[in-house]
C-alpha cells in the first residue's frame, strides 16, 4: 500500500488489535471470552477508515494490473475491446 502512513501508526493499529477479546450474550447467558484471530471489533469507529484503505489498495492495484495487460495487447485478445 503506497498511502504513506507512519509506522508508528501501523505499528500502534497492528498491537491494538492483537489485544482483541470478546464473548458472545445469547439471551441472559455470557460466554468465556475467547481472543478474536482476525478482523476488527463491530462497531468501531475505525472499521470504516481501514475498509476504506484496503480496498482503495485493491483498486489501485487492479488499475495497475489491468494497465499493464492494455500495454501488452492481452486485454485487446480476450474481451475483443481494440
Amino acid at each position: 500500500m503506497y498511502k504513506r502512513i507512519p509506522v508508528n501508526l501501523l505499528s500502534v493499529l497492528e498491537h491494538w488489535f492483537q489485544l482483541g477479546v470478546t464473548c458472545i450474550k445469547s439471551f441472559n447467558t455470557v460466554s468465556d471470552f475467547f481472543e478474536l484471530a482476525c478482523g476488527i471489533r463491530q462497531g468501531g469507529v475505525q472499521g470504516p477508515y481501514l475498509f476504506a484503505l484496503y480496498i482503495d489498495s485493491v483498486v489501485d492495484k487492479s488499475i495497475i494490473a489491468w494497465n499493464r495487460l492494455l500495454r501488452q495487447g492481452r486485454m485487446c485478445e480476450r474481451f475483443s475491446i481494440c
